[in-house]
């Protein structure tokens, strides 16, 4: 499905089209989680460490509350990963509550209570290869996103 109309913890618009030709990460989850989302964005630094470097996804965590911050997001990173996400990175908190609840109608989501702690591997094409639940085997993902990245 689309994604657009949203902007990340720096206030920049993103679109998923923008990053067509690249493999895309996507996932949904709450910077003020402390159930799975911690785990998730873990096992995410440990799918990009494992990856050869000549490949590089583009990351997109969808927020599934309204009204997060960027000093949320920072805290979810400072307080729950050891390493930082690679570059190109993206958490998708606003601009409204209207347009993130369009994200999640768009996507399958519902409203109450958003389903989260999942990744979903974009292809090179724009389509949706596979989804994984948490928490994630991370060499079954690592192994579907080399896939994807040299089709």
């Amino acid at each position: 499905p689309a994604l657009t109309g949203l902007t990340d913890q720096n206030g920049k618009e993103i679109s998923l089209t923008a990053y067509k030709g690249q493999v895309v990460l996507v996932a949904f989850m709450d910077p003020l989680c402390v159930d799975l989302c911690p785990v998730l964005g873990r096992d995410i630094v440990a799918v990009e460490q494992a990856l050869p470097k000549a490949i590089k996804p583009v990351l997109l965590i969808v927020s599934v509350t309204s009204g997060r911050t960027p000093a949320d997001v920072q805290e979810f990173i400072k307080t729950n990963l050891s390493t930082q996400w690679d570059p190109g990175w993206h958490w998708l908190i606003g601009p409204s509550d209207a347009a993130l609840k369009l994200t999640w109608l768009a996507w399958g989501e519902p409203l109450e209570p958003p389903k989260t702690n999942y990744l979903d591997v974009i292809d090179p094409q724009g389509y949706l290869r596979v989804t994984y639940p948490a928490p994630l085997f991370v060499s079954d993902v690592v192994s579907a996103i080399k896939t994807v990245a040299a089709e």
